[in-house]
């Protein structure tokens, strides 16, 4: 199968530590790909590089066949790479209808179609405020599902919901992937990456340490001693 996102050698040091070291992995398209790995592996410091948030040192980035190697973030969200954050990053003083309106102009029926599927049972006129931390989360997601895009990068999506959000992320990931929508998600949350991914990157201070699918890495020796700490 071809792949649409290359990472070849990429390093990243801050203060002569290498956060990323000669990194290398490809994501295949149509997939749902998993980066897991211990805190302080590498993981959203590769994620601010894909995305051009933070420069790298070494190394290069393909995208779907061309160089985005040192290509600004806005140049990079066009070439269709939507992504969420660890953090929601949601206009707090604006509605929800605002903030979804940041990524592609829809009418008000797509929008509340969109919400009720995603399980968010509110008015578009509610303000991000007034969300509980779950259905933020929600809205964020919803936001990068409408931007533009073929690539989409999920940043701990799971992290502070409780089991509803929790299962309505899955389901909302499942079936924009079944969209065509090839995803590459970071999440700690281990029941969920197994339970979802179709291939797995482990990463072990800034390297990957082994790939594979779930299968193949829960029986991995050195990933359940270095990261499951087994």
């Amino acid at each position: 199968m071809k792949s649409i996102l290359c990472v070849e050698n990429v390093t990243k040091k801050f203060g002569g530590v290498a956060a990323v070291n000669k990194c290398s992995f490809d994501v295949t398209q149509g997939t749902i790909t998993a980066l897991i790995g211990p805190n302080g592996a590498g993981k959203t410091t590769l994620f601010n590089i894909i995305s051009g948030i933070q420069p790298l040192d070494e190394g290069r980035m393909v995208f779907q066949s061309e160089d985005i190697t040192g290509s600004a973030t806005h140049e990079i969200a066009r070439k269709g790479i939507s992504r969420t954050f660890q953090l929601t990053r949601l206009f707090k003083n604006l509605t929800i209808k605002q903030n979804l309106l940041v990524a592609k102009e829809v009418s008000d029926v797509v929008l509340k179609k969109m919400l009720v599927s995603f399980g968010v049972k509110k008015s578009l006129s509610t303000k991000c405020t007034d969300l509980s931390y779950g259905q933020q989360r929600l809205v964020e997601l919803a936001r990068a599902l409408l931007f533009p895009h073929s690539f989409l990068m999920l940043d701990e999506p799971t992290a502070g919901v409780n089991p509803f959000v929790r299962e309505q992320l899955k389901k909302i990931i499942r079936c924009a992937a079944k969209n065509g929508t090839t995803v590459l998600l970071i999440e700690h949350d281990m029941d969920f990456v197994m339970s979802l991914s179709d291939h797995v990157i482990v990463l072990n201070e800034g390297c990957v340490l082994a790939q594979g699918t779930p299968a193949v890495i829960k029986k991995n020796r050195r990933v359940l001693e270095v990261y499951l700490g087994k």
